[in-house]
């Protein structure tokens, strides 16, 4: 309802003079105030008219004032303010409004005014629900947001009535006080079912805007229902034990569930989660563990449960394994035994031995396999470890199988044991293999010579344990590979070699000879020649070979010849025996005489010396001349000289014996060199040869057969063989 005020209307009865009052004679005058001719209204539910009326000569309160709209009237008989005031309240239909204002006084004189309106119509409000709406999700026993809006083109926001409804629920509950944005937010409840809301505004006109949404709203949440909490384990538990917390809870409403855990001792809190391990706790044997469980639903409503288990007593642990890991029939096992308890309980173990899962009478550490098992047993340990109150789980080993032992290696041996070139060579098992698990040995025999394999042995004692004669040569180096079987395995190889070179005599230069017999067949020329290796020069004369006919001396830097005549020693020589003849004396060094030589440096040498029947004598190192001479005669003996080779038989010679060793001697009726040559080796059969000493054929023997075929064999006296030669790779 709007309200108008006249401009000259401020204070009622103070601020108009008695001319706006005035009349014509007695008729009482009418003046409206609220609204001028022409005004345009909107259209209002109710409408003020006021409007002001006097009288000269009665008081205004003898006055009656009536209004007329449109012909009609609308407020009647009303006697005015004791000021003149009067005022109608009525509606104004739309269109044009004539307002009539008449005064009549007690003697029925009256007086109008009139003006006329133009009532324009007034829209309705215009309104929005935007909440609750079709799409959203709602609970009967929840609050649920109200939101809207209302406008008027005419009213303010203060003049418009807003009221929500239910076609369930009737008019609702809810403050829909519009705030200067025409907006209103506030929270109401809604029964569970189907419901239209409207949203109603009425302005002042008395026009109303609506608007509707169809909400659902849903049965009121359900809360959860915890049917179970269960720990597990809920036996067996210890201070290490990881527990695992499970709630078993329903809804009724089908929500996702939240649910969260949390654990705890004597109320005090150890951890949160569906699972907890026991160890770092502090908890203790004895100790009750509780599970709290708490479902949660969307709507914050939850359901809890619990469950507790008691710490029990943890048994103590052990493992065990054996050492070493590879066993022999001979060895003794170990138990290596660890043993732990949870509790911190003095622990004690025992032990069980099984052979082949037999229990033996051995509960140690150890487990001999001199007593115990053999090769091929299954051996295992058992270990069980007390805490005091209970056995804790044995414990198993693995299983070690004893494994065969395999056979030592043999010592071998040649038999002869320096085979010489060509000779056959049997490699004998001169110390058998051992093996531990009492089984029987065979030994396969395999040669080679010189790194490549060698096919053709031959059997003695057993297959391929022989080098056929004639085999080899030499500088042949044969190895005999010897492997030992038992009937599980083969065992180690042994191995043997020797390099197969010619024989030859050692002398020791203490008493080593070979004495011969008389020769006498060499009276005019002749050649003496050997094959001879000094590791240095002699420290004395020694004496190389000697006849009836001549000898052959080695002076520390220098050879000595001599001969006799047609081999003949006689006595006609003040001293002893004549005939004797040394070197010139052109070749003197220190005043004895000789063929000056210094080459001996442990290296084979092939020393000849000729001499031809007028006495001359050449000398001959490795095939080249190192001097010649005229042999004189102004020596004897004090002895007669035998023959010998490596030493002298007679005190009468003032010579050592020979440290060295000797390969060939050759003693020729001839001057067979004469010019330099290259020595050869063997010596061969000359037809001029009296003496050969090949010494192949007598290795091993203690006598020398002479291969000229003079017959002229010799005997050993304590030298020794061995092999060797010019051609061997010493």
């Amino acid at each position: 309802m709007r309200i108008y005020c006249h401009l000259g209307w401020v204070v009622l009865g103070l601020s108009c003079s008695d001319a706006s009052l005035k009349t014509f004679n007695d008729a009482p005058a009418a003046q409206i105030l609220s609204h001028a001719d022409g005004d345009g209204l909107i259209e209002e539910t109710t409408t003020i008219l006021f409007g002001q009326v006097s009288d000269t000569t009665h008081d205004a309160l003898e006055l009656s004032a009536t209004w007329y709209v449109n012909g009609e009237p609308v407020c009647a008989g009303a006697a005015p303010a004791d000021d003149g005031f009067t005022q109608c309240e009525t509606t104004l239909s739309t269109g044009e409004a004539r307002v009539l204002l008449e005064v009549t006084d007690p003697g029925t004189a009256s007086g109008k005014d009139t003006v006329t309106l133009d009532i324009t119509p007034s829209g309705p409000p215009e309104v929005t629900l935007s909440d609750p709406n079709a799409t959203g999700t709602y609970f009967a026993d929840e609050p649920i947001e109200f939101v809207g809006h209302a406008v008027d083109a005419e009213d303010t926001f203060e003049q418009l009535v807003v009221s929500l409804s239910s076609d369930r629920d009737g008019t609702l509950d809810v403050d829909t006080t519009l705030n200067a944005g025409g907006e209103f937010e506030a929270y109401g409840y809604l029964s569970e079912g189907i419901h239209v809301i409207t949203l109603t505004a009425v302005d002042s006109a008395g026009k109303s805007g609506d608007t509707e949404q169809v909400v659902t709203v849903d049965p009121a949440n359900q809360a959860p229902l915890m049917a179970a909490v269960e720990v597990t384990p809920d036996t067996g538990v210890n201070v290490a034990s990881t527990l695992t917390c499970t709630a078993t809870v329903t809804d009724g409403d089908g929500d996702t569930l939240t649910v969260d855990y949390s654990w705890s001792r004597d109320g005090l809190t150890l951890g949160t989660g569906n699972a907890i391990t026991l160890s770092g706790t502090g908890t203790t044997r004895g100790d009750t563990i509780t599970c709290t469980a708490i479902a949660t639903d969307p709507d914050g409503e939850s359901a809890s449960g619990t469950d507790t288990v008691t710490v029990e007593n943890a048994a103590a642990e052990v493992s065990v394994n054996l050492t070493p890991a590879v066993v022999y029939t001979n060895d003794t096992l170990t138990a290596v035994v660890s043993a732990a308890d949870l509790d911190d309980d003095p622990v004690t173990t025992t032990l069980q031995w099984y052979v082949n899962a037999v229990a033996v009478a051995e509960t140690g550490p150890t487990l001999s396999g001199a007593d115990h098992f053999d090769k091929h047993d299954e051996v295992h340990v058992v270990a069980i470890a007390n805490d005091g109150t209970e056995d804790g789980a044995p414990a198993t080993s693995s299983t070690v199988t004893v494994r065969n032992t395999e056979p030592t290696a043999p010592v071998l041996a040649f038999v002869p044991e320096d085979p010489i070139t060509g000779e056959e060579a049997q490699c004998v098992i001169d110390t058998p293999s051992t093996d531990e698990d009492e089984d029987a040995l065979d030994y396969a025999f395999s040669w080679d010579v010189n790194g490549a394999a060698y096919t053709d042995a031959g059997t003695t004692d057993e297959v391929g344990d022989t080098l056929v004669e004639g085999d080899s040569e030499t500088n042949d180096i044969w190895t005999c590979i010897v492997v030992p079987e038992d009937d599980d395995s083969v065992g180690e190889s042994a191995e043997i070699a020797v390099t197969t070179c010619p024989a030859v005599l050692d002398f020791d230069g203490v008493d080593d000879i070979v004495t011969l017999p008389t020769i006498d067949d060499m009276p005019g020329d002749f050649t003496m020649e050997v094959w001879v290796k000094l590791d240095e020069a002699p420290a004395s004369n020694t004496m190389i070979m000697s006849s009836e006919c001549a000898h052959l001396f080695i002076a520390p830097t220098e050879f000595y010849v001599g001969t006799f005549d047609d081999c003949i020693q006689t006595e006609d020589c003040d001293l002893g025996y004549n005939n004797s003849t040394w070197w010139a004396e052109t070749y003197t060094t220190g005043g004895d005489g000789g063929f000056l030589y210094e080459g001996w440096d442990g290296s084979w040498k092939h020393i000849a010396v000729t001499v031809d029947s007028s006495h001359n004598a050449e000398m001959f190192v490795d095939g080249s001349s190192i001097g010649t001479a005229a042999l004189n005669r102004d020596w004897c003996m004090s002895g007669q000289l035998h023959g010998a080779i490596g030493g002298s038989d007679t005190t009468a010679w003032a010579a050592g014996e020979l440290d060295g060793q000797i390969a060939n001697v050759r003693m020729s009726n001839a001057v067979v060199y004469d010019t330099t040559f290259t020595p050869e080796y063997p010596l061969e059969n000359l037809h001029s040869t009296v003496l050969l000493y090949g010494l192949q054929q007598d290795m091993r023997t203690v006598g020398l057969t002479d291969e000229s075929g003079m017959a002229y064999d010799g005997t050993i006296v304590d030298a020794t063989w061995t092999t060797g030669g010019p051609d061997c790779d010493e």
